[in-house]
């Protein structure tokens, strides 16, 4: 669920229902208008684009298996891909 704080103007995201704001603790919070929650997607977005352009991640060496027999294949985990 994506909630807004009417005192502060910050977007969040909670699983459970919350009254009290994370950023500045006031009680005025309620659900994120439909604006809201694509302002929230938006920048949840950017940030997922941001650590992947900056970390670009790479297979990890140790849990990748490697097989001969007449030519060669790659195990690797799935998040490697």
């Amino acid at each position: 669920m994506i909630f807004a704080c009417d005192n502060c103007g910050f977007i969040f995201s909670r699983s459970e229902e919350t009254e009290q704001c994370p950023d500045c603790g006031k009680y005025e919070v309620r659900p994120a208008n439909e604006e809201e929650q694509k302002e929230f997607a938006q920048r949840m977005a950017e940030l997922v684009r941001e650590e992947r352009a900056e970390a670009p991640r790479f297979p990890n060496l140790v849990e990748t298996e490697i097989s001969m027999l007449n030519t060669f294949s790659f195990r690797l985990p799935a998040t490697a891909l």
